[in-house]
């Protein structure tokens, strides 16, 4: 799990959420039935673009009473951080259990897989 920001958010990275992030195909969230509850998943039209679909309970953390879509984030791991912009919010995935947990999960693009 790597830290995720909102960007503009000044807090201590030991402050911020964690996210999982998951490497995907452009059409990884359709083909796995994970249903899109705002904006939108990839487009092959995204290709080169610096794009993120985030779980929605990540999405709402991250902004509270607002719209994340079209927000920027920041993601941040030991010595570089990148900045993408959200393009849609993806239903949360639960961990088998008792008490199932929303995953906190940033769905990025195969096409990125070297930028960090």
């Amino acid at each position: 799990a790597k830290t995720i920001r909102r960007a503009g958010d000044l807090r201590h990275f030991s402050q911020l959420p964690l996210a999982n992030w998951r490497l995907v195909s452009s059409d990884y969230l359709a083909a796995t039935g994970t249903r899109i509850v705002a904006g939108r998943g990839f487009w092959d039209a995204d290709r080169g673009q610096k794009v993120t679909v985030l779980a929605e309970s990540l999405g709402r953390q991250l902004f509270p009473g607002e719209n994340p879509v079209g927000q920027t984030i920041v993601w941040r791991g030991e010595g570089w951080s990148r900045t993408l912009t959200v393009v849609g919010l993806a239903a949360d995935i639960r961990v088998c259990g008792r008490n199932p947990v929303p995953q906190a999960i940033a769905y990025v693009p195969h096409w990125l897989a070297g930028i960090h």
